[in-house]
């Protein structure tokens, strides 16, 4: 019947929301948590996870940029990515 329909419809879009609703609230947990992790770095550091993570950049263009050497941000920015599991 129509009435079923509309109520299944209903049922399955509040359950979208509440599942939105819980993303949503994990995502803003891992920001934080990722803002947490990026102030414990020196601005360099901070410098060149951010050119990494957020603005996709590769480490030799990283380096380049930044006047450092690929083993430097090698030797920086995996092990800190590894440690907050960034990264496998």
């Amino acid at each position: 019947s129509p009435t079923n329909s509309i109520s299944s419809s209903v049922k399955n879009t509040l359950a979208h929301l509440e599942y939105l609703k819980r993303k949503k609230k994990y995502l803003e947990f891992q920001l934080q948590r990722i803002e947490n992790m990026l102030n414990t770095l020196s601005e360099r550091d901070r410098e060149i996870m951010s050119l990494y993570y957020f603005e996709e950049r590769s480490l030799r263009d990283i380096a380049f940029k930044l006047d450092l050497n690929d083993n430097y941000i090698l030797n920086n920015l995996v092990p800190f990515a590894k440690r907050y599991n960034l990264i496998n």
